[in-house]
């Protein structure tokens, strides 16, 4: 089914990405690796945005919403870092997406199918507190554990790592030479797209101004770096308070 070929696309991204980055720390070419992980993004996306927007239609309308959906944005980004020469800091949040994509299909779904009583096993569970579960549901229940103590905070700390790390790598890959400038470009709409539809994004934004007042407006700072960084912070202030648009949208299912 096309909801099975958008996980096998998650897994793709998740053991890729990891092979990936694997290869890095020991110092050997992971590029096959890192372009196979974004075939996996690209495949996932595609179902997703055609899943959202079926029937295929030829006109403007149609291309338009196809346009403003965020998912086509990300779509677009995976595509683009797949083309281009590996960037080490651009695959993490497609990892992270992917693993918390990927383990909630196999509760909802892969481990309901191999063991049809996991669901009224779960639900007798909770009534049952001294009933040993299954394998299944012990895995299930893991899962869900997992879902509660880590998502947030790991949506919470991608968003702030797609507005702060990442650009600061790609500004020094496009100083040396290594990507076209156009990437930084596009990866700034990137940004402003989240920016308008996504709290979590906003949220990173106040979260990241904070932490560079804490460093920036500190006494022993020359004054001039004060103001260039005040004024620069204001300018970014006003633009994202025209911008931002009321509605929040979660995050792609990607």
């Amino acid at each position: 089914t096309p909801q099975f070929a958008w996980w096998l696309g998650h897994i793709t991204v998740l053991f890729s990405g990891i092979l990936y980055y694997w290869k890095l720390v020991t110092f050997s070419s992971g590029a096959s690796y890192y372009s196979t992980s974004f075939t996996g993004a690209v495949i996932s996306y595609s179902i997703v945005l055609y899943a959202a927007h079926k029937p295929i239609q030829f006109n403007m309308q149609y291309l338009e919403r196809v346009l403003r959906d965020e998912t086509f944005v990300y779509l677009m980004l995976a595509f683009s870092w797949k083309t281009q020469k590996p960037v080490f800091a651009t695959l993490l949040p497609f990892i992270i997406y992917s693993f918390f994509h990927t383990i909630n299909y196999l509760k909802t779904d892969i481990i309901p199918t191999i063991a049809p009583s996991v669901t009224q096993e779960l639900q007798a569970a909770q009534s049952n507190t001294a009933q040993t579960p299954s394998t299944a549901a012990q895995i299930s229940i893991a899962i869900q554990s997992i879902f509660n103590k880590y998502y947030t905070l790991c949506m919470r700390k991608v968003s702030l790592y797609e507005i702060s790390i990442v650009p600061l790598v790609l500004l020094v890959q496009v100083i040396t030479f290594r990507i076209s400038f156009m990437t930084i470009i596009y990866y700034g709409f990137f940004v402003f797209q989240r920016y308008q539809k996504s709290a979590l994004t906003r949220n990173a934004f106040t979260e990241l101004r904070s932490q560079l007042d804490a460093v920036i407006l500190k006494p022993n700072v020359p004054p001039q770096v004060q103001q260039i960084y005040t004024t620069i912070k204001g300018y970014l202030a006003n633009f994202g308070a025209q911008s931002a648009q009321p509605q929040q949208r979660p995050a792609p299912q990607q």
